[in-house]
């Protein structure tokens, strides 16, 4: 599991390229029964804000396998790498 309850996390992986980027808040686990659960994509959070999906509607969650939580570094500032399919992009985080 990527993230926590509570965790602000980037979207690097997603079906529209432009949710890619986007930051959430992964508020709780859903159920196993809810409608966008997918046991081949593993855990689905609960999230903040709905996304679009290739189906044309928003939606509230986000499958944990494809967000990178956002949380203070013990040095003040660290740099990840993250590819998504074509997309590369450099993400600097700060202690609050």
């Amino acid at each position: 599991m990527n993230c926590k309850p509570g965790d602000l996390a980037l979207v690097v992986r997603a079906a529209l390229p432009e949710n890619v980027g986007k930051v959430v808040r992964c508020l709780e686990i859903a159920p196993a029964g809810t409608e966008h659960f997918d046991p081949d994509e593993g855990p689905v959070w609960h999230i903040d804000r709905k996304l679009p999906t290739i189906w044309g509607r928003l939606v509230p969650y986000a499958f944990d396998r494809r967000l990178m939580p956002i949380r203070p570094s013990e040095d003040h500032e660290t740099s990840a790498r993250v590819t998504a399919g074509e997309i590369e992009e450099t993400v600097v985080t700060h202690r609050l």
